[in-house]
Parts: structure tokens; C-alpha cells; sequence
């Protein structure tokens, strides 16, 4: 990888506020942006934002029992995942990543790629090439 070719290593994502929160994935983007063009990279105000709700600033149970800083679903059991606690019958369980900043790669792989965000993707890279 490109970041660990120059010697940067995954950041820890310690916070205790919302402040120190914004802060950890913000440095948790910058280590990502490494491994995309520049075309993939997502604003890291839009990462921030969803993480901030998503996880009530990092403080929800997901996030804290499985690093799970947006709520991605997924229907294969195989997959680590938590139940929701009224859902514990449920066919999906919420994602559950090694790190927190592992969530954040995951998010932005899914804006990326994933058919549903089609219109974000062609808007996203039509405003960057209007930036450059």
C-alpha cells in the first residue's frame, strides 16, 4: 500500500468528544486518501458527517462492541456482525471491522462502488473536476 510505503500506519481512533472525534476520522481519511486517486477520494466533511450520526459520535453500541462507525448491513452470517438488540432474529446484523478506521475504508469502498450511489459517484467527480 502506498501510505505503508511511506512508513504511515493505520491511525488509532482514541477520542473522548465529539471534537476529538471529528479529529480521529479526520486523520483516518487523510491515511485512506493514500490509497485512492484522487478522483475516488471522498470529501472528508461527507465522511465525518455520516460518522458523527451514524454512531452518535462514535459512542453507539456498534461502534464501540464493533467499530462499526456507519451501520452497513449485511445479510451473509458469516460475516462478523452484531444483532440489533430488537432485531436479534433478524436475517442482517450490522458489519463488525477489526478497527474503527477499518469502517471508515469500508464506507468509502461503498460510496465508490456500490450501484445505488451511481448519481453521488458522477456528481462527486463532475465537482471535482470543477475544483481542479
Amino acid at each position: 500500500n502506498k501510505a505503508r510505503s511511506f512508513g504511515l500506519v493505520e491511525p488509532l481512533m482514541h477520542y473522548y468528544n465529539q471534537k476529538t472525534f471529528i479529529e480521529a476520522v479526520s486523520k483516518c481519511v487523510d491515511y485512506l486518501n493514500f490509497e485512492h486517486d484522487d478522483e475516488q477520494e471522498i470529501p472528508k466533511a461527507i465522511i465525518i458527517a455520516m460518522a458523527m450520526i451514524e454512531s452518535d459520535n462514535g459512542t453507539s453500541r456498534f461502534a464501540l462492541e464493533g467499530n462499526a462507525l456507519f451501520g452497513v448491513r449485511t445479510w451473509d452470517m458469516n460475516v462478523p456482525h452484531l444483532k440489533a438488540y430488537r432485531s436479534l432474529d433478524s436475517k442482517w446484523g450490522i458489519k463488525k471491522y477489526p478497527t474503527k478506521c477499518a469502517s471508515v475504508r469500508d464506507m468509502i469502498h461503498i460510496l465508490n462502488t456500490k450501484p445505488v450511489h451511481r448519481e453521488f459517484q458522477r456528481d462527486h467527480r463532475v465537482d471535482q473536476c470543477i475544483d481542479q
